[in-house]
């Protein structure tokens, strides 16, 4: 709209003498130019309706940052919420395994009973075994 109005605007100063402001032309008089003739109500039309789509076009621009900067506000209080609220929930998760890991370490206490008496046994058992045999396996080579 502003480019159509600015094309009518120049194409009408063309049309003006050096001191008038616009040129009247009579029915069936030739135009001493090339160009779009408009009347001054014309003139008057285009301008006020420029203004006018001016002032709506600023309108609608500030009615959109208002919904904008709403949206994102909106959004920002929600991912605040949202952060807040998966903090507290790895809180209460994180808690939960360590009490969970706790009462895993009481019952394993609980179920370590000392065996080192059968270790030694075994061992000794083993140790005793192992001689034996050897002794045989080397009366058996030797004879």
């Amino acid at each position: 709209m502003l480019i159509l109005s600015s094309i009518l605007l120049i194409s009408t100063s063309f049309a003006q003498d050096a001191g008038d402001v616009y040129t009247h032309i009579k029915q069936n008089q030739k135009a001493p130019f090339d160009g779009t003739l408009l009347t001054p109500s014309s003139i008057s039309t285009v301008i006020s309706t420029y203004d006018a789509d001016l002032a709506t076009c600023r309108n609608d621009k500030d009615k959109m940052e208002q919904i904008l900067n709403t949206k994102y506000e909106v959004l920002q209080d929600k991912c605040e919420f949202d952060y807040k609220t998966l903090q507290q929930t790895d809180l209460i998760l994180l808690k939960a395994k360590q009490e969970e890991i706790e009462a895993l370490r009481e019952i394993a206490k609980k179920q370590n009973k000392n065996l080192t008496p059968l270790w030694i046994g075994i061992g000794f058992v083993a140790g005793v075994t192992t001689s034996v045999g050897s002794i045989y396996i080397y009366d058996s080579v030797i004879k």
